[in-house]
């Protein structure tokens, strides 16, 4: 007899005293604040799973401040997918990294790898923007600047 294994298994990292900081993604997101913060409970190159209040119904598009221990802060997009109202978890789906106001920048699928790998001191804090649109280099500007 054959064993089966998941073909899609993805490992899930759990990093300590890691908290996450979210808001709405929308075209007036960057007049919203950061809420939260939520706690992180693991995360993974695909997902993340938070802990705590997180008032928004599945589907919803957020922009995502992750802060590590080590005071670096990584941004991603992702969505809403599902919730365990037992335990106050959520799982939100990381959004696909490519061009565009849709999609994760590339070099967070950078920083993301080197959060999962544990190597804090090689982020890239280089906030790349598109130079002929002027609201995403305003948006990087404020991303930047923006308190936790």
């Amino acid at each position: 007899m054959t064993e089966t294994k998941e073909r899609r298994y993805i490992e899930r990292k759990t990093l300590p005293r890691t908290v996450v900081y979210f808001r709405r993604n929308s075209r007036f997101s960057l007049m919203n604040a950061f809420r939260g913060p939520v706690r992180l409970v693991d995360i993974s190159k695909s997902a993340i799973c938070v802990e705590g209040d997180l008032p928004f119904p599945n589907k919803t598009d957020l922009q995502l401040k992750i802060c590590p221990p080590d005071n670096s802060v990584i941004f991603l997009k992702g969505r809403v997918s599902v919730t365990n109202s037992d335990m106050q978890r959520r799982i939100i789906q990381i959004l696909p990294f490519g061009k565009g106001n849709a999609y994760n920048e590339f070099y967070t699928k950078t920083n993301l790898e080197i959060l999962l790998a544990g190597n804090p001191d090689e982020y890239t804090t280089i906030y790349p923007a598109d130079h002929n649109n002027i609201s995403a280099i305003l948006g990087t500007i404020i991303r930047v600047l923006t308190p936790l």
